[in-house]
């Protein structure tokens, strides 16, 4: 399979950061995120965390059981004590956010599964091939006809003119 990197996507993908492909999974696999309000508290959270300053979520996906993101953390080449940026710690952070609030929705204190998968990035063709996966994901599971109609989905504008371009039955993501 070819991948086609747009000339105008160019200056996404950094090489200096650790960039992880993570999926968070809903207790039980429960489908929660196909009641809006909760869908709508999760893409909150994900803007909420994006805006924290700790890391760059380049793209997401609310999928009615699961989560997935693209998000880059500093190394700490730059000096500065990083240690406290990890993606185990982006993710507590990520689903702490709304639980209370989804919690008194559902009426469950538990949201979450303890499985949740951070799969690291090594190049830029493996970065869009995750990007176009979370694009096409809502896709793929039949929600949609078109990506562009999935209104818990978020990726950079300037990427969305490559959908269609990967099958994604064949990219490499759990």
């Amino acid at each position: 399979m070819t991948i086609r990197i747009e000339e105008n996507t160019r200056g996404i993908w950094d090489s200096q950061c650790r960039t992880v492909f993570a999926t968070v999974h809903t207790f039980k696999r429960e489908p929660i995120f196909r009641d809006r309000r909760l869908a709508g508290l999760m893409v909150d959270a994900l803007r909420w965390l994006s805006g924290t300053g700790d890391c760059v979520v380049h793209s997401w996906v609310v999928m009615p059981d699961h989560v997935h993101l693209l998000l880059s953390l500093p190394t700490g080449g730059d000096g500065l004590d990083n240690s406290h940026l990890q993606p185990e710690r982006m993710l507590d952070k990520l689903k702490v956010f709304p639980a209370q609030r989804i919690s008194r929705l559902v009426f469950r204190t538990n949201i979450w599964d303890n499985d949740d998968q951070i799969d690291p990035i090594d190049d830029e063709v493996e970065f869009f091939r995750h990007m176009l996966y979370i694009l096409e994901n809502p896709r793929c599971a039949g929600l949609v006809k078109s990506c562009s109609e999935y209104p818990y989905l978020e990726v950079p504008e300037r990427c969305m003119l490559q959908e269609g371009l990967l099958d994604v039955d064949e990219a490499l993501v759990p």
